[in-house]
């Protein structure tokens, strides 16, 4: 079958925030709708890893030097559905705290994870924070051990719980996956970690499963690690996915795993941490065996951060190495990413997204709007000052577009992977072959005591700055 993603060389374009001209390819006519690209954020570096859709619009949340009580904060932002800004408000202490995550609650209220400076009782430890309907402060939590504690897989049960999963390092320990459950109120029901006897374990993403059970994503040496739990958290499989190429190292994204609408699995991330990395994205079946597999690729950085189901396939989404530009943007490191696909993996279409700032641009989360008339992303976009970065969040069209926008265009498929210059291939995308080698794992899973301290981090009113760089009508 044909390959589900392809790699995408950057194109030249003005660098102009007007949405007016032509993109240079024929643009079909869109439903009928808003479509519409923003940046949101202050004079520092904001930055918007997730983002949920709500019945008036959508809450976005990052992480932001613009705002509040510290180095950093959490910052959480609600937009209406064209992208206006509705409310906003940043949590954290007096040093560095960064928001991954957020959930909308079935009391009306938000659950949002990250990392933290500010609290705990380690070098950094995992901060959960849970608002009320009112947005004020319900109860937080520092969650972690002496050593480095990294939290970024959330979700509300069918029990009504929460259960959130991390990484953490017990002294004298190889570093750990863990997983805890937290009632309504923020108390710990129980916590856990998943040890390998050989390599150091993590997760960063979390989704519940049809059955009832749990699927987890992380890294484990080799690879992505992924590994299934029934209802009452016992392992029933778990396995390593790398390649077959250089280190076989396979890196997956916060933005985690789904459950696909046939029972499976699928994920998308980057095949290494250097310069020259590929995007991948990977299809399991629900025992975990490999369905398919596809990668994409140009010369430079290329990573996949994130891909939903949709009605007839699956939208994905990350950065593509800029370096097809001129003058002041040559070198400019990464162009967001859009790819369109059918329920077989046959590329439908790919567009690519240029800010109008000279630093990286990338998504973290793109998801089908509730409507059905297009896709809604958050990530970051480099200011056009050059100072700093904003949330990057918008609405494109079913074709991966937004019309008269001159920062937006689309792409054709090769099958070649330019070695030197994109210059003799702009404007397109290739696909690349690897080998997924699969490993079953052996995983021990087993009951600690993580510790779990009550905070109260500062919540603040914070009033962004919003620019609109696309539009249409």
């Amino acid at each position: 079958m044909k390959k589900f993603w392809a790699g995408i060389w950057p194109f030249a374009f003005l660098a102009v925030l007007s949405c007016g001209g032509s993109v240079g390819a024929q643009i079909p006519e869109q439903p009928k709708g808003n479509y519409w690209i923003k940046a949101i954020g202050g004079t520092g570096k904001d930055y918007a890893p997730s983002f949920i859709e709500d019945a008036d619009g959508y809450t976005l949340v990052g992480y932001s030097e613009s705002f509040g009580a510290g180095r950093m904060d959490f910052l959480i932002v609600h937009i209406d559905k064209d992208g206006n800004l509705l409310w906003s408000k940043s949590i954290g202490g007096n040093n560095e705290d960064k928001a991954y995550v957020v959930r909308k609650t079935s009391d009306g209220g938000y659950l949002l994870i990250g990392n933290t400076l500010s609290f705990g009782s380690g070098k950094e430890d995992v901060l959960l924070v849970k608002l009320n309907s009112n947005k004020e402060l319900e109860w937080a939590r520092a969650i972690g051990e002496t050593d480095t504690d990294l939290g970024q897989g959330l979700l509300e049960s069918k029990d009504g719980n929460y259960v959130v999963c991390g990484t953490t390092r017990f002294p004298n320990q190889k570093v750990a996956a863990f997983l805890a459950k937290i009632d309504k109120n923020g108390n710990r029901i129980f916590s856990k970690t998943i040890t390998s006897q050989d390599s150091d374990t993590s997760c960063s993403g979390l989704e519940e499963t049809a059955d009832s059970g749990y699927v987890m994503i992380g890294h484990i040496t080799g690879g992505v690690l992924v590994i299934k739990l029934n209802k009452d958290f016992v392992i029933e499989w778990a396995e390593s996915v790398g390649t077959g190429i250089g280190e076989g190292m396979l890196y997956a994204n916060w933005d985690g795993i789904r459950q696909t609408s046939d029972g499976g699995y699928i994920f998308a991330g980057k095949t290494s941490q250097d310069g020259d990395a590929d995007y991948f994205a990977i299809k399991i079946k629900a025992d975990g065996s490999l369905e398919w597999s596809d990668f994409l690729g140009a010369k430079g950085y290329d990573a996949g951060w994130t891909i939903n189901e949709v009605d007839d396939g699956y939208i994905g989404g990350g950065t593509i190495g800029r370096v097809a530009r001129t003058g002041s943007l040559e070198g400019d490191p990464g162009d967001v990413l859009f790819v369109k696909a059918d329920k077989d993996g046959n590329v439908n279409w790919a567009s690519a997204f240029a800010g109008p700032g000279v630093e990286l641009d990338e998504i973290e989360e793109i998801k089908q709007t509730k409507e059905r008339d297009g896709y809604v992303f958050s990530g970051v976009v480099a200011s056009v000052e050059g100072k700093g970065s904003d949330f990057l969040v918008g609405k494109i069209d079913k074709d991966g577009l937004v019309k008269n926008c001159n920062n937006i265009k689309s792409l054709r498929i090769v099958n070649t992977k330019p070695s030197v210059s994109p210059s003799s291939m702009p404007d397109s995308i290739a696909e690349i072959s690897y080998t997924v080698d699969r490993k079953p794992l052996l995983l021990g899973i087993k009951d600690v005591m993580l510790t779990f301290s009550p905070v109260s981090p500062e919540i603040t009113d914070a009033q962004p700055d919003v620019e609109t760089i696309c539009k249409y009508p």
